[in-house]
Parts: structure tokens; sequence; C-alpha cells
């Protein structure tokens, strides 16, 4: 028995002796952060100096979390499980860094390398604000809409004028502004927007969605119905007798990208409250469903964008102008030759039109750059629209 506690303790300090000489911390919550250097090269084309330094940026902290990731494997390790590291850790790089500053830049006639020393670190972003803002600086800083159809029935009827910012849009707006997100001026359209043209965008008018999307700079679409309505009379008795009144409130939201329609979080939550007033209790209610569905979609969209920064991201190109026999060409040139494309699936043809989804592991921005700054083979492009996930292109004369 006593052999087997010192070895037990044994184990313990040897474990403990373990992770402080891979410098994990031993304390359950913490997080470490490492400072890391590493250099990034990118291709200059056609002397477009921003384009390579975004890219040789890209291509650093890349490298500098891989440098991470082998301080706490050995060589032998990471070279039997390098498909793993790979897949699991290394297409994610980008969610691992905290902060980078560049330290040194220099080039030569056709390549930029850059210097940066970064922090790197892991842990969920959304449980993270600094991370998160980082984030959100990373998505260009998206902006949000959110136009919700808030109805309270029984004997008041709807709540106040549609032209008023709803309850729940305002504690959305407020929950979701904590944690870093930016929005349009809520005000703004509510004042020049209709309950009925809203109310066909909220059951799916993708077209109307990206019209008023595209009016007020909207990068994100919160669209969604919340009702509330006293508690069925069979379900009173005993707050019948008591004198307060009971309402329940439901309350479905969805987030998606005006420009592709992809869906980002979809909730439905619901909540009941209790008050002398019906009025109130109807109001308490809401305000709770509404609490309930912002932490839901905060959780949800940055899930999404977190897989997007750390993987890949599809990226829709239009290309119009485009020769049916060019097309097989720019599919080959894309997948083989632009870096940080990882997939090409060609979605359709028809009158010279090509839609395009691309698996792209990096920023929108860079990629459409390069787009238009690249000759495939004969082709050029030029870039006539841009949004967060859709690239508009037409073959330059």
């Amino acid at each position: 028995m006593l052999v087997s506690r010192r070895a037990r303790s044994f184990s313990i300090c040897l474990l403990f002796f373990l992770l402080l000489a891979s410098g994990i911390s031993p304390v359950l919550g913490a997080e470490e952060i490492k400072s890391v250097g590493a250099e990034g090269v990118a291709a200059i084309l056609q002397g477009n100096l921003a384009v390579a330094r975004d890219a040789a940026i890209e291509d650093a902290l890349r490298k500098a979390v891989e440098q991470a990731v082998g301080i706490f494997l050995d060589s032998e390790t990471l070279v039997e499980n390098f498909q793993l590291v790979n897949d699991r850790i290394l297409t994610q790089s980008r969610g691992y860094i905290r902060g980078y500053r560049i330290l040194q830049e220099s080039r030569d006639e056709n390549t930029l390398r850059v210097m940066v020393e970064a922090s790197v670190a892991a842990g969920r972003l959304q449980d993270d604000l600094a991370a998160l803002r980082a984030l959100m600086v990373r998505k260009h800083r998206p902006r949000v809409m959110v136009l919700i159809d808030e109805v309270s029935l029984g004997e008041y009827g709807q709540i106040g004028p549609w032209s008023d910012l709803s309850q729940v849009e305002a504690i959305l707006t407020q929950k979701m502004r904590e944690k870093g997100f930016h929005f349009v001026d809520q005000a703004a359209v509510r004042r020049n927007i209709s309950r009925d043209r809203a109310l066909l965008l909220i059951e799916g008018n993708m077209e109307g969605a990206r019209a008023i999307a595209s009016e007020h700079r909207a990068e994100l679409l919160i669209l969604g119905k919340a009702t509330a309505r006293p508690t069925p009379v069979k379900d009173l008795r005993p707050l019948d007798r008591s004198g307060m009144r009971s309402c329940q409130a439901q309350l479905s939201a969805r987030a998606f990208r005006p420009d592709t329609g992809e869906t980002l979080a979809s909730v439905a939550e619901s909540a009941a409250a209790v008050h002398i007033d019906e009025m109130v209790a109807a109001s308490e209610a809401l305000r709770k469903a509404a609490e309930k569905v912002a932490a839901a979609l905060i959780e949800q969209i940055t899930e999404k964008w977190g897989q997007e920064t750390k993987g890949t991201a599809v990226i829709e190109l239009v290309i119009s102008g485009l020769a049916f026999r060019d097309l097989s060409l720019l599919k080959e040139v894309l997948g083989r030759e632009v870096k940080g494309v990882k997939g090409v699936h060609q979605r359709s043809y028809q009158s010279q039109v090509a839609r395009i989804d691309v698996d792209y592991a990096g920023d929108p921005q860079i990629l459409a750059e390069e787009l238009a700054l690249r000759d495939f083979r004969g082709v050029r492009l030029e870039v006539v629209g841009f949004s967060a996930h859709r690239i508009d292109l037409r073959v330059a004369p």
C-alpha cells in the first residue's frame, strides 16, 4: 500500500514537472500566451505591395502557430501525426492568434518577406472579449442589421408603433454590441421600411433582403418574429385568485449573409413571466426570451466565423462575359496556382455567366485583389463588385 501511494505521488509530481517543462500551465482555465517569431513570404504580382504584404502576414501567422505547436510535440510525434496536426491545428492557425506586430520587412524584385512577432494562444473565442473583437477585425467589422416583428396578442394588440425600435431589437443590439458587434442605424431602418415589406423579408424574400442590406450597407441580417400572449386561462387558476397575470413569449431569429443567403445562426426560444400588470408581464417575458436568443446568436455566429478564420470559407465567384472554352482553364488555374484556394466547385454556367464556389483559406479581400491582378493564361478579370463572401467579376476586354 505504501509503495502504491509513493508511486502515485511520484506520478503526480512527474506530471506536474512535465506540464511546467512543456510550458502548459497546470492551473485549470488559465490561458498562456506565447510570443513566437516567424517569417512570411508572398509573391509580388504586378508590383502591388499591399496585396503581397497581406498575404505574407497571413503566411507568417500560420508559421507562428506551427512553431507553437512544435513546442509541445517532439519531431517524431509531429511526423507520426502530421495529418492530424495539419487538419486539426495548422489549418486553424488564425484562431490562435491574439495579436502580432511586424518586426521587419524586405523585398526583392518578385518576393516580399515580413518578420512578425505573434502572440499565440488557444481557447474559445466567445469567452474572450479581446479575442472576439480581434475576430471582428479579421472579418472586417461586418455591419449587422436586426429586424424583428414584435407583437403582443390579447387585449393590448401590437406593442408600440412600427417606426419605433422594438424591445427585442433593442436587447439584441445591446447584448451583441457588448461583445463587439457593429450595427447599422437601426432607427433609420425602421423609418425607411414598412411593416408589410419587413414581413416579406422575414418570410424569406431574399431579393428584398439583398436590397435592404445594400441600402443600409449591412453585411449580416438578423430577421425574426416575437410574440407575447397571456397564458391560457386553464393554466392560471391559482394566479387568478392572487390577481397576478402571466404571459408567455416566443422568439425566433435567423442570422444570414444577404449576399449569398448562407445561414450563420438559427435560434428559437421561449420564456414566461408573471406580474400584476399583464403588459409588464408580456414585456418581461419578451426580455427573457431576447436575452436567451442574443446569447445563442453570439455563440453560433462567432463559432461560424471562428471556423472560417481557422480553416476555409466558401467564396462565391460570379464571372460575366466568360466564354465556355475558358471556363475549364480558369478553374484549373484557380485550383492549382492561386494560394489559399483549397477547392473549386462550378455551380452553373448560363449566358456567359459562370458561378463558382471556392473553398478559400484566407482573407476574401486578398483573393479579390489577386484575381484582379492575375493573368489566367490570356484571360484577365476585373472586379465589379465585392462583399465578404461574394466577388462579382467580368472578363476584361
